[in-house]
């Protein structure tokens, strides 16, 4: 914290403020209220809807801090110096803590997320990693592609510890290029009373500025939002006013200094901007750098602008008195930590990241570890001297490359073929880090080296003993184990449903002869025998894959004449035409199989979300649909902006079906979960997923008062699907009475689904030919 003296130093209305060196307690405030914003965000948003805006303000921060440290420097040594002087500096500030949360955090990803996690969690691991080379924005827009807002994204985004790292990046790329732009600019003449080569600065930023601004709008225009949120260009203009605000501070001052009513004026209009900035902007991807961007922008050049004149006004002063000065300097680390600390705990534990107990002890723990690392680690490390430039940015190398090995290696545990010597050698990798961590801390110490030594070793031998030792119970209480009781990853639900696993999926409808009362509310079929046509499983990667059903359903924009006719071709046997949305083109397998146990031969396509490709559907139909036919339309709500749309597509299908003396039926669509069926996993719990029945069935209720009406007519059959996925009230990922996930999102279903429902579809059909 700051002493006494450097709080007085800087009380002054007329300390200078405009040199190299000098320091601002309040700017160091801004950074605590930007940090605080952030994180509070990354909790809970409804307390600070839009806190994500912390960000611009640390990029305005950032630009404004860079430029005062590069002026007034000595460059008698000439550009390589300053260069690679600038570069020693950003790397001694930024890498030490950087690198140290990126190593703890990926090990402890590796280690708490599932094994059979495959997919996500290299993902981040890869986000981590190119984190470490300042690159993470980049490869999540052109690598692994990640968005704040989107559905599917945003209910990852919670176990996502380096989502964070694409604002470092931004800012890495910035150091890289802004030395170079300053010295292009003004060569070696920096200084503040320097006219022609000031001018020359302030118009080239302003150009690079105007530039920069435009593309962002181009990107929010054409789609390319990912694009203007994360990437550095579109973001360049945020850092280039806090630059060009610097060197304007001497005429600024003097302004205010003559209109103190001005100068209140503009303290108002910064502390207004700052809190609707990170509380009433408009939230989402498409708002993002531009046109909201500029209230943060705008409220912090406010804000470091009134500081020029005087830091004891209100909101400067209150920003820069002790607390939130020791705040802000701790908000590197604080920003840091956050997201791994928030990450880890939505892993590890059964509460959302919202609960007010995660909330809490995220808190403490982020406070903690900020705490440590900055002064255990930032600051000695900042201030080491007599270190060649050179020499610094060879080590910066080795580092880099270590970490990277080291993700690397744990990424190829996670893929070893047996999950217990995954487990076995990231327990190893995950002691071996905590004793590395703990003897670079010990050097901080007062104490001799030899005993320092020594302690190592002891550590060394404990983190070893560790980990042998939690391996060989988990072994053990493995092999204890009662055979057939389950994975026990998820919570099974309690049913009166028994459902056996004699045989794999069969194209029959006579794998098992379980009954089951399969229920139709507001339809016309009643009880059917149902037998079940699949083996229990435990959850692994392929759980959370969609079926794909071929290019007959793909997510064209519009289908094709010719692949209309490809798909629903004519042919003399009895057949079943499936018709179908893109989110319920994963019910194939289970239709197609179902029909050929039925007798039936079973070719489908999906319609799009709109009415265009329906014409040239139906007049198909019209021609290959023939008596003793059946016409299946599986529809979903989210595909349907009216009802009267959704009515003229089945009007349309029940006109084909009686005009060729046919049968049409009709699917209810599957629940659709709150979040996608891999965060149940992963929380090992399903509450993450359930969604109580009469809200899912408010969800539906249009589409199901329209299929109702159709059911009650001569030739319609109805199939309510969704009732085979709610028990006792509730709604869930489960195929009911087991651990099987049967959906591989929040609405398509997988292979364990498609096979689950197959003799539901199965009897029905049979209804329906008989």
């Amino acid at each position: 914290m700051l002493s006494g003296d450097v709080e007085k130093q800087y009380a002054s209305e007329t300390q200078p403020i405009l040199h190299q060196g000098d320091y601002r307690p309040d700017v160091d405030g801004l950074r605590a209220f930007a940090v605080i914003s952030v994180i509070l965000y990354h909790m809970n948003p409804a307390w600070v809807p839009a806190g994500f805006a912390g960000v611009d303000i640390f990029f305005v921060i950032s630009g404004f801090v860079v430029t005062s440290s590069l002026f007034g420097r000595d460059h008698k040594d000439g550009p390589t110096q300053f260069v690679l002087g600038f570069f020693v500096r950003r790397a001694k500030r930024l890498l030490p803590v950087l690198m140290l949360v990126i190593l703890t955090s990926a090990t402890l990803l590796a280690f708490v997320a599932p094994i059979w996690d495959q997919e996500m969690t290299p993902k981040f691991l890869k986000v981590g990693m190119a984190g470490v080379f300042g690159n993470a924005n980049n490869w999540m827009v052109f690598g692994e592609v990640h968005d704040y807002w989107t559905q599917g994204d945003a209910a990852f985004n919670d176990y996502h510890p380096f989502l964070h790292l694409w604002s470092l990046g931004v800012e890495e790329q910035f150091y890289v290029i802004y030395p170079f732009v300053l010295l292009g600019a003004m060569g070696t003449s920096m200084s503040l009373n320097s006219g022609p080569s000031m001018s020359r600065h302030l118009n080239f930023l302003a150009l690079l500025t105007m530039s920069s601004l435009t593309l962002a709008w181009i990107l929010e225009e054409t789609s390319m939002s990912l694009h203007a949120f994360y990437l550095l260009p579109s973001r360049f203009w945020e850092l280039a006013f806090g630059c060009m605000l610097f060197p304007m501070c001497s005429g600024i001052r003097q302004v205010l200094l003559r209109d103190r009513v001005l100068a209140r004026a503009l303290e108002f209009v910064a502390g207004a901007l700052l809190v609707v900035s990170v509380i009433f902007t408009k939230n989402g991807e498409t708002s993002f750098p531009v046109p909201w961007g500029f209230l943060p922008t705008i409220a912090a050049l406010c804000y470091i602008a009134v500081g020029t004149v005087s830091q004891d006004t209100l909101l400067n002063s209150g920003l820069g008195s002790k607390w939130p000065v020791y705040v802000g300097r701790l908000s590197y680390s604080m920003y840091l930590w956050h997201m791994p600390v928030l990450a880890i705990m939505q892993w590890v534990t059964v509460n959302g990241r919202d609960s007010i107990l995660n909330c809490f002890v995220s808190g403490v723990l982020t406070l903690g570890l900020s705490i440590a690392s900055f002064h255990l680690v930032e600051e000695p490390l900042r201030r080491v001297k007599g270190i060649s430039s050179f020499h610094v940015l060879g080590m910066t190398l080795a580092v880099t490359g270590a970490v990277t090995l080291w993700i690397g290696l744990l990424m190829h545990a996670r893929k070893m073929a047996s999950e217990a010597e995954a487990e076995a050698w990231l327990m190893r990798a995950l002691c071996l880090m905590c004793a590395v961590i703990a003897t670079l801390f010990m050097e901080h110490l007062p104490w001799q080296r030899p005993l320092k030594l020594f302690i190592a070793g002891a550590l060394l031998l404990v983190a070893v003993g560790v980990s042998e030792t939690s391996i060989f119970i988990k072994a053990q209480n493995a092999a204890a184990t009662v055979p057939g009781a389950g994975p026990g990853a998820l919570v099974s639900l309690s049913s009166k449903v028994q459902l056996a696993a004699e045989e794999s999926l069969s194209a029959s409808c006579t794998c098992s002869k379980t009954l089951h009362q399969v229920k139709f509310p507001e339809f016309a079929a009643t009880n059917a025998d149902a037998p079940t046509c699949f083996e229990e499983q435990s959850v692994n990667a392929m759980s959370f894959l969609a079926f794909e059903a071929g290019h007959c359903f793909a997510a064209a924009t519009r289908a094709s004449d010719a692949l209309i006719k490809n798909c629903l071709p004519h042919t003399d046997s009895r057949a079943l035409y499936l018709i179908t949305d893109l989110q319920t083109s994963s019910l194939w397998n289970a239709v197609s199989t179902a029909s050929s146990g039925s007798g039936l031969q079973a070719f489908g396509i999906s319609w799009e979300a709109n009415l265009q490709g329906m014409e040239s559907t139906v007049d198909q139909l019209k021609r290959v649909v023939k008596s003793g036919d059946i016409v299946a339309y599986a529809p979903h709500s989210a595909a349907f902006h009216s009802t009267e749309e959704y009515k003229t597509r089945i009007e349309a299908l029940q006109q084909v079906s009686l005009r060729a003396d046919a049968k049409l039926a009709l699917f209810d669509a599957v629940p659709t979960l709150p979040s996608p069926s891999e965060v149940c996993a992963l929380k090992q719990s399903n509450s993450a997923c359930t969604i109580s029945e009469d809200a899912s069935l408010a969800q539906q209720k249009v589409m199901r008062d329209v299929l109702t009406s159709f059911v009650q007519k001569d030739g319609v059959a109805g199939l309510d699907l969704h009732e085979l996925f709610c028990h006792e009230g509730r709604c869930n990922s489960l195929i009911p009475g087991t651990d099987t996930v049967a959906f591989a999102d929040a609405v398509r279903l997988n292979q364990a689904g498609n096979q689950y429902l197959t003799p539901f579809i199965c009897a029905f059909l049979g209804k329906v030919t008989g």
